[in-house]
């Protein structure tokens, strides 16, 4: 009953909360955490067992399948936006940006976690490998939703601001390949060393069966369908991959990115499901963020915070500096302002999602441990995101003045 109860309460702030998320309208930095979802992860803290124990363990155990839907239904979203003729108006080389830009801040942020892993917070080898190679990517994610609506009042139509969309959107795909890649190939820790073929058959089997599952299902919705009903038969159908997924101990992010993926370019319906798809995923993360708050046990001491602090400024000093020299050897027609690089600043969403899938997947010593300096990272990043934002978009907006007047 106590468990019905949460699930009603649950579908009454979706309702109602949903309808306050990412408006673009009188944006103020103030009140970025309204526009973002991240309140509702301290609305979860206050609903569970360390506040009004609603959500408590026993109840969170009953609404899992809420959690696993709301992990999968961003990995489908967020996959769906890959059709084929959305990546075709962007040259190679803006993908290859986001790859270089991907690998050296996997290196670099990676390099110095190990370092405050193993020495400031005392983890031994294969734990500190593991968390920083987990942290480094968890920073490389950007989510878009603090950057469409500041892009939104900027000038949402300009070249560098519509590419710094493309290059968030593709930099996260590489982030969540990353994490699959954790998941698949590193060893548990409640388990012992797996033989190589195993996790590679699951890898393996973690992008065909959302492939076939989206060809399935396509093929049984070719005849006219209206869009609601469409919508209803995809939530269906993300819950089916997003619990298989689940079932086989994967992190449900990854397949259903991939189901989103496959049937985006396999439907023609693409543009017309996409905005559909948007305006449901809000409620999805109220409901998320509620219990990934409620999940949350909340590990602060001064060693961590200042890991924190060190690893928020060295992603900061990283986005300055990599913009011109990758811009300059990938040969770009123009040139990007330094402060171009704050664009990437915040993770919101996919930080968050990323965060509960490692927290889901790993043993009970770090789990919590990760989720704290992962979730308190997320709130700093998406705290300085609509400050500095408007930075690198005015600033940027300067540099491309000047080029058009030296150009007449």
């Amino acid at each position: 009953m106590k468990a019905l109860f949460a699930f009603g309460l649950l579908i009454l702030i979706a309702f109602l909360g949903s309808r306050f998320l990412t408006r673009r309208k009188n944006f103020s930095p103030f009140f970025f955490i309204f526009h973002t979802g991240l309140i509702y992860l301290l609305l979860g803290i206050a609903l569970g067992n360390k506040g009004l124990n609603i959500l408590s363990p026993d109840v969170l155990e009953h609404l899992s399948p809420l959690l696993i839907l709301g992990l999968g239904w961003v990995g489908f979203v967020f996959g769906f936006q890959f059709e084929k003729k959305y990546l075709q108006r962007f040259q190679r080389k803006f993908i290859s940006f986001s790859f270089f830009y991907f690998l050296i801040f996997l290196l670099t942020i990676s390099g110095l976690a190990y370092l405050l892993m193993s020495r400031v917070i005392g983890l031994n080898l294969p734990e500190a490998l593991s968390f920083s190679f987990a942290l480094a990517l968890l920073f490389s994610l950007t989510s878009p939703t603090v950057l469409d609506v500041i892009l939104f009042q900027v000038n949402k139509k300009e070249l560098p601001s519509y590419l710094a969309r493309f290059i968030v959107s593709v930099t996260s795909f590489w982030g969540i390949l990353g994490l699959a890649f954790l998941v698949f190939f590193t060893p548990h820790q409640e388990s012992s060393q797996p033989c190589f073929w195993w996790p590679l058959c699951i890898f393996t089997l973690s992008i065909s069966l959302p492939i076939l599952i989206a060809f399935l299902f396509h093929r049984l919705t070719r005849k006219k369908v209206s869009e609601e009903e469409m919508l209803l038969f995809l939530l269906g159908l993300v819950f089916l991959c997003a619990g298989i997924a689940d079932s086989l101990g994967l992190a449900p992010l990854f397949p259903t990115m991939i189901l989103g993926i496959a049937y985006s370019n396999m439907t023609r319906r693409q543009e017309k499901l996409y905005p559909l798809l948007l305006n449901t995923e809000k409620p999805m993360f109220v409901v998320l963020f509620i219990l990934v708050g409620a999940l949350w046990q909340p590990q602060f001491s001064w060693p961590l915070a200042w890991v924190i602090l060190l690893l928020i400024v060295l992603k900061i000093l990283v986005l300055i500096g990599l913009i011109s020299p990758l811009t300059s050897l990938l040969h770009f027609p123009f040139p990007f302002s330094p402060w171009y690089g704050l664009c990437f600043l915040s993770s919101g969403v996919m930080g968050v999602t990323f965060t509960v899938c490692v927290y889901l997947w790993w043993g009970l010593t770090l789990s919590q441990l990760f989720m704290t300096v992962g979730l308190i990272s997320v709130i700093c990043l998406d705290f300085l995101s609509p400050w500095v934002l408007r930075l690198a978009v005015v600033c940027n907006k300067k540099v491309y003045a000047c080029l058009d007047e030296e150009n007449q």
